[in-house]
């Protein structure tokens, strides 16, 4: 069983392709380097990649993003290093919403002592994501526009990044996968989900497993008739323009095909205008070797993937950060329950939980959290008054 945790879904793409000079921004830059194997470490944090960044005289924490066709800075950091103003254009993020954005360019960027110079980023207020974020916020994002520039090795056990000018300096034990067009861009990998083939985006700024949008239900159902699904509503997910409100659904499939891979008995995501994305639940099961420049990535397996279940409590609980408590954000199955949704918790199993500092809070989520999920029953006090919550099979 995989969980549920918040989704974050921080890719974004163009509102249109012919934006020439949006997307010569994003093609253009150099590496300082030319003959180079680095190894940087990464912070594994809400199953999202987190590196640091120095941009002039500042080091920074930024998520590593191959969903992000471009680079991102937060608005709050962008007068602290010299920039160019290139233009301005609307993005869209993964949920399909669209705003216009200022596009930059930006003089250096380094990532340990490799130097990426004269790189296109799109500046945005990251308030929205941050405050789910909450214990490790960052200040911007690493995207293909900066990544495009060599091979890539990414190892979700060592939590190690090694990379390189050329990719046959990195081992690789399976076939290369083609990912379409060479060069910048986001890129697509075709998969199989009982019986529907469609193209989902290599995504390491999706931190849950596999996702689409509600055509998959729509063609599973046309296909194979009733689908083992369940939904919950709320505002559960966040892409590069903050929170955002929609239906989940949870799907049980047989099976899940992808080159020469078969997975079995999984649960996928879909939502209403959701993109196609392949996150890093998904591969963390691999150790992941990836050459924009020659359009290939390779899937070495790693880690067997278990048969997946739904195993939660009725009511979903995440951190409100600004409240520094646990909130009931959302309900499974309506009952009779006389608890609400908003309600903040007090304590669990008579631990009190409802008065933190931001680090007393951040260690408790790191620490007693993680085991009081894993537990099949709690007791949960909530106005005063004492609630019994027990984990059900949902999807099995």
């Amino acid at each position: 069983m995989k969980g549920i945790v918040f989704l974050f879904s921080i890719s974004f793409l163009l509102n249109s392709c012919f934006m020439s000079k949006t997307v010569r921004l994003a093609k253009r830059g150099e590496i300082n380097k030319t003959d180079f194997v680095q190894e940087i470490p990464f912070l594994y944090y809400k199953n999202l990649i987190l590196v640091d960044v120095t941009i002039g005289d500042k080091t920074y924490k930024f998520l590593y993003d191959t969903g992000a066709f471009m680079s991102v800075v937060n608005a709050s950091i962008v007068n602290d290093f010299e920039h160019t103003e290139i233009s301005k254009h609307q993005v869209r993020s993964s949920s399909g919403e669209k705003r216009k954005k200022q596009y930059i360019e930006i003089p250096s960027i380094k990532i340990d002592d490799l130097e990426f110079t004269e790189t296109g980023a799109i500046v945005q207020d990251l308030s929205g994501i941050n405050s789910m974020l909450g214990c490790h916020k960052i200040d911007g994002i690493i995207g293909n526009s900066v990544l495009k520039f060599a091979a890539w090795q990414i190892d979700y056990d060592e939590h190690s990044l090694t990379v390189a000018n050329d990719i046959k300096k990195l081992q690789t034990s399976s076939e290369p996968i083609s990912v379409g067009d060479k060069g910048w861009g986001v890129k697509r990998i075709k998969l199989t989900i009982d019986g529907d083939e469609r193209s989902y985006i290599f995504d390491t700024g999706f931190n849950n497993f596999i996702q689409s949008n509600n055509y998959l239900k729509e063609n599973l159902e046309k296909k194979n008739g009733e689908v083992k699904a369940v939904s919950i509503s709320g505002e559960l997910s966040a892409d590069l323009f903050g929170k955002n409100k929609s239906e989940t659904f949870y799907i049980k499939v047989d099976s899940i095909q992808f080159a020469e891979n078969t997975i079995t008995e999984q649960i996928v995501y879909t939502k209403t205008n959701g993109s196609s994305l392949i996150g890093n639940r998904f591969s963390e099961h691999f150790l992941i070797t990836y050459d924009w420049k020659n359009g290939h990535i390779y899937f070495d397996p790693k880690e067997a993937f278990e048969k997946d279940s739904l195993f939660v409590f009725n009511e979903l609980v995440i951190p409100d950060y600004e409240a520094l408590k646990l909130k009931i954000v959302a309900r499974w199955e309506k009952d009779s329950s006389a608890l609400t949704i908003g309600d903040y918790i007090e304590s669990i199993n008579q631990l009190d939980v409802s008065h933190f500092t931001l680090d007393e809070f951040c260690d408790f989520l790191e620490e007693e959290w993680k085991e009081i999920k894993k537990e099949r029953e709690i007791t949960i006090l909530v106005k005063g008054k004492e609630y019994v919550l027990e984990k059900k099979v949902l999807l099995n």
